[in-house]
């Protein structure tokens, strides 16, 4: 019953995908890709989630900033663990990136300490 459940959600997946992309599906073959496409679908969702909730509690410049270490994450994760190259450029990226972050959580915490709200 959960092979035919599987199915029948790929199917689905299948249709709607076509119909959008006018392009084919091509179906995995097996279980594990097809969780990995599911768990990284949905922890996409989640992310999204996140960065709603963070609105709700901050500002839209500090949510925005801080979404921007996912671009870091993933440029981590390419050079250690697919053994990618980085070059200049993706560098001086990254630095931006957390460099800005950095400052802003630190004016942040500053700002807390002489009661000035930022």
């Amino acid at each position: 019953a959960v092979v035919s459940t599987q199915s029948t959600g790929i199917d689905i997946a299948s249709l709607l995908f076509q119909t959008v992309s006018g392009e084919s599906y091509v179906d995995p073959g097996c279980l594990v890709p097809r969780v990995l496409l599911v768990t990284s679908g949905l922890m996409s969702v989640a992310g999204i989630l996140c960065v709603n909730i963070g609105l709700h509690y901050e500002n839209a410049s500090t949510v925005a900033l801080m979404r921007n270490l996912d671009t870091v994450l993933a440029f981590l994760l390419q050079v250690l663990l697919f053994g990618e190259k980085a070059d200049v450029l993706s560098l001086v990226g990254t630095g931006l990136i957390v460099t800005g972050t950095v400052l802003l959580t630190l004016s942040r915490m500053l700002g807390m300490k002489c009661g000035v709200e930022l």
